[in-house]
């Protein structure tokens, strides 16, 4: 029985973001990539197959929703768990995407009840 392998064409967006690290006021850099493919598995709402532009927009959509942590481990595990006055003033500095400030604020909770 012979077996053969099937390579589908990868769609990639990437994303670069520099930052001050909150703790030691370092710059950061921050990259982040997602990948999906064109398959016949991949299918729309219609239950078609995504073309190479749904696929495209897919990815970049998910690509822009990332927000980066330019926070270094070290530093964090330095520093220990922030106060919710604290955070409040992440949450505030992150300003540009209400989104992506409730979900950094959901962290920031999670991190500070652990």
């Amino acid at each position: 029985m012979y077996s053969y392998t099937v390579r589908y064409e990868e769609v990639e967006a990437v994303r670069e973001q520099r930052g001050k690290c909150p703790t030691c006021g370092k710059w950061v850099v921050r990259k982040h990539s997602v990948i999906n493919t064109v398959n016949p598995f991949n299918k729309n709402a219609d239950g078609y197959p995504k073309t190479h532009r749904e696929v495209r927009e897919a990815v970049e959509a998910k690509a822009n929703e990332w927000v980066p942590n330019f926070e270094h481990w070290t530093c964090e595990e330095a520093r220990g768990p922030l106060s919710q006055e604290q955070a409040f003033l992440v949450v505030q500095s992150l300003g540009k995407n209400p989104k992506s400030a409730a979900i950094q604020m959901a962290l920031v909770d999670a991190k500070a009840s652990s």
